[in-house]
């Protein structure tokens, strides 16, 4: 549909020819932009240069036309002001037609018409304040024409409008003169009347009568003038009123839109409130719970620092025992050196002569007996040893789990493991010296089998 209107736009370009079709486009274009769809769309194909050419063609109408080319004219002005809104050219456009003489001398003559004056002030509501002063010094223009056409013809009707006005002395004489002809037409004497003073009582009435259309005249012309003030103050009215409708109009809107916004606003308040309210409550839980659980790993921190403490005092015993114990191993391997050595010199003096040979037996019965002395003492020595050991690997176990638990104590638990190597270490030498200890009693009951055999 709107394809065909521009079609039908295009082609009403002689307006002189179809300026009743023209008119009718400009109006179906009006109704079309009130619905907001084709608002941009008549926006976009209604070029500027479209309603340049109308307002050029305005004048040659009026020339022929004077009522075609006011509603033309009104027509295309309201579908400019309405382009206005998306273009600010058209705006320009507009200021600058409702500027020209032409535009606002038709506008003028609209205000005169009685079939264009209701749309006219419509439209002229909206003009800016220089073009409604335009306006109304054209229509102040056009009045003075006519008071002076009306004076012309006046002029023209009446031979004796030249008639100075009358002065007391000749104003007195009329006065005598129409006296003297009521009293002679009383006395039925009309006869004796002359024309002469006939004449002059006329033409002294026509010479007032006309200076009395003359005053009424200029009265006339002020009204008319006060008349066009008032038009146009009027208008400037209607103007300010059109204004500060538009303006109480956007107020409203605007109110209607900030009270949307403060119930949206308000309603995003309440919810931030209870949620607000939800999660202080929350946090509220969370920091009793965090400062539970914040208790109750400074209590257990504080149980494992003194287990750490007793388990570090533990070590220091063991340690002073295992220290205790590389003594006896110490004594007890001296001991065993000692009695390896006097094995040897025995077995020489056994071998030197077989006289002290039961003397020999005796102390190799009493060192018989010191080895198994000896023996019970290492065996004891090796159980607590394997104690020892249980009791090092239930701590390697606790050095473990403290490891876990205190990183800060890494670096002493390693010394601790390197103390433990070094133990199993002499636990290792241990297990080798009692193993020679072994070996050196199967000796000897291998040399007592031998002797006996």
């Amino acid at each position: 549909m709107l394809l065909c209107v521009v079609r039908l736009y295009n082609s009403a370009r002689e307006v002189s020819v179809n300026g009743d079709c023209f008119i009718d486009v400009l109006q179906l274009f009006q109704e079309i932009f009130k619905f907001e769809q084709m608002k941009s769309k008549i926006a976009q194909v209604v070029k500027l240069q479209h309603m340049e050419d109308v307002f050029d063609v305005i004048p040659t109408v009026y020339e022929e036309s004077k009522c075609k080319s006011i509603l033309l004219c009104i027509s295309a002005l309201t579908l400019l002001s309405s382009l206005a809104r998306y273009d600010v050219a058209y705006l320009h456009l507009h200021d600058k037609l409702c500027s020209s003489f032409d535009i606002q001398r038709i506008l003028a003559a609209g205000l005169c018409e009685d079939q264009t004056r209701i749309q006219v002030l419509k439209h002229a509501s909206a003009l800016p304040k220089d073009s409604l002063a335009g306006l109304a010094r054209t229509l102040s223009g056009n009045s003075s024409m006519q008071i002076q056409s009306m004076e012309t013809s006046a002029n023209s009707t009446s031979s004796f409008t030249n008639h100075s006005t009358l002065n007391l002395t000749e104003g007195g004489h009329v006065e005598e003169l129409v006296k003297d002809a009521v009293q002679k037409l009383d006395k039925k004497e009309i006869k004796s009347l002359t024309v002469s003073s006939v004449m002059t009582l006329f033409e002294y009435k026509v010479a007032a009568a006309s200076h009395s259309e003359q005053n009424l005249y200029s009265n006339l012309e002020l009204a008319q003038n006060h008349c066009t003030e008032l038009q146009q103050t009027i208008m400037e009215m209607d103007t300010r009123v059109q204004q500060m409708r538009e303006l109480l109009l956007k107020n409203q809107q605007c109110a209607e839109i900030l009270n949307v916004e403060l119930q949206e606003l308000t309603h995003i308040k309440e919810v931030d409130r209870v949620n607000y309210k939800n999660n202080v409550k929350k946090y509220q839980q969370d920091l009793t719970d965090k400062e539970k659980m914040l208790r109750r790993k400074q209590f257990e921190s504080e149980s494992l620092k003194d287990k750490l403490k007793s388990i570090l005092e533990s070590k220091r015993n063991l340690e002073i025992n295992l220290s205790a114990l590389q003594d006896e191993i110490a004594a007890t391997t001296s001991i065993t050196n000692e009695h390896s050595v006097q094995m040897c010199a025995l077995e020489r003096k056994l071998k030197e002569t077989d006289s002290f040979y039961n003397d020999l037996s005796e102390k190799i019965e009493l060192l018989d007996e010191a080895q198994e002395k000896s023996k019970s003492i290492l065996t004891e020595r090796e159980a607590e040893a394997a104690n020892l050991r249980k009791e090092n690997t239930s701590l390697e176990r606790d050095i473990a789990n403290l490891q876990m638990l205190n990183t800060a104590q890494k670096n002493t638990a390693k010394e601790k493991d390197q103390e433990i190597k070094k133990l199993r270490e002499e636990l290792s030498d241990l297990k080798r010296i009692r193993d020679l200890i072994a070996d050196i009693s199967s000796g000897k009951k291998e040399m007592k089998k031998e002797r006996s055999e």
